[in-house]
């Protein structure tokens, strides 16, 4: 083998290495896994998103919290409906505690 040929397999190589690099740029970019959302560790913020589904891959709800109040959103690739507006926390229903058998009634069979 002489220094030509390793001189030409070693930019081949190089050649390869770019191509796979530069794909993997290109769909990242394209086809991206989920939405990319800055992390903010503050405290006091008042814009989250609370809830975030995908519901197939070129749509997603995403529930959105401001200050108290929650806006549900249908994203597409291209625009945003908002489905529902000002959804208040609604507290969750109270459920009455289950009740022990009575001992004294007998079993219906």
């Amino acid at each position: 083998m002489s220094a030509e040929d390793l001189l030409r397999y070693g930019l081949a190589l190089v050649a390869v290495i770019v191509m796979v690099v530069a794909a993997a740029a290109i769909y990242r970019y394209v086809l991206p896994t989920g939405p990319r959302i800055p992390r903010v560790a503050r405290k006091d913020r008042r814009l989250r998103i609370v809830e975030l589904m995908p519901i197939d891959g070129r749509r997603q709800l995403v529930l959105v919290r401001r200050d108290q109040t929650e806006h549900l959103l249908l994203l597409f690739a291209d625009r945003g409906i908002v489905v529902e507006r000002n959804i208040g926390s609604v507290p969750p229903a109270p459920v009455a505690p289950a009740l022990p058998p009575d001992p004294y009634l007998e079993p219906e069979g």
